[in-house]
């Protein structure tokens, strides 16, 4: 039964005329005929009495007003809702990122863009690399900023947003702090603060100690960089993280020399191929393009 039909059946009975009800609805006298034609039709019963002067509802039309009143008022509930819903979608941005926000200035770039569509209505969160495939395949998030150090996987679709370069974090006192590159071959016998279990470069970073033929003695771990550069700078071990972490913590008992050969990363950000943006990531996403990307 058409919910449309059910609001002019309304309307008729509240007016009692064809040709009022149909010039309130801004339609033709005789499409609103056959639309209560084709109710009464799906109904097997006349709803009005069209001999009279005025339009009278039949008694099935009497017994049935309130309960089309009650799916009419529904149904107009159901469209604000969804009318509301598909705003809130259409301007609701919905992104994540590894907790490299400061260093890499992507904070400065979400709130230079919401500066510019005051519109759109912001929900953020960090998350770890690793679970970076999931909310967004589980559409948690639709734009995530990552770290991309191989290749990327192909369900994702990224646009750089910053190349940065490894480094290794030592003591100023280090035997090694006045080089100006160091292979990770020579540091073998080192001590290590490495990022926690949690993070890509966890796994990425053990696994480049032992191409280079050594498993690296990890002695702690710490969720942030600025964490593990102070543990360094107590001389707790020596670090292998990128040069904006170090440069972005800038702490005077430390240095950061670059690793050779040379390896890079890039933060990017990262959508499901599959899905098809909103109005708002699709605006952040046009508006994160190289061209706006920080020097």
């Amino acid at each position: 039964m058409e919910t449309e039909y059910i609001s002019e059946f309304i309307k008729i009975a509240q007016l009692r005329s064809f040709s009022l009800a149909a010039e309130e609805l801004l339609i033709s006298q005789s499409s609103l005929s056959k639309h209560i034609k084709s109710l009464e039709a799906q109904l097997g019963s006349p709803l009005f009495d069209r001999t009279t002067r005025h339009v009278m509802l039949t008694p099935l039309g009497q017994n049935i007003l309130s309960l089309c009143e009650t799916i009419d008022d529904c149904s107009m509930q159901i469209r604000r809702l969804s009318a509301h819903q598909l705003s809130q979608s259409r301007n609701h941005l919905l992104i994540t990122s590894i907790p490299v926000m400061a260093q890499y200035n992507i904070t400065g770039s979400i709130a230079n863009f919401l500066k510019t569509h005051p519109d759109i209505h912001l929900t953020f969160s960090e998350s770890e690399s690793l679970q970076i495939s999931n909310v967004l395949k589980n559409g948690d998030y639709e734009l995530a900023f990552t770290r991309i150090i191989d290749k990327e996987d192909p369900d994702f679709e990224s646009i750089p947003f910053y190349e940065d370069q490894l480094v290794v974090v030592l003591p100023k006192q280090h035997r090694l702090a006045n080089r100006k590159s160091i292979e990770i071959k020579e540091l073998k016998h080192e001590s290590f603060v490495f990022l926690d279990e949690n993070t890509l470069l966890y796994t990425y970073l053990s696994d480049l100690c032992k191409k280079s033929g050594f498993v690296p003695h990890i002695v702690q771990s710490a969720h942030r960089p600025e964490n593990i550069i102070d543990l360094v700078s107590k001389d707790f071990g020596v670090s292998l993280l990128y040069r904006k972490q170090a440069d972005y913590v800038n702490h005077p008992n430390t240095v950061a020399i670059d690793i050779a050969p040379l390896s890079t990363s890039l933060i990017a950000l990262t959508k499901l191929k599959s899905h098809k943006l909103s109005f708002a990531a699709t605006a952040f996403w046009n508006y994160i393009q190289p061209k706006n990307k920080p020097r």
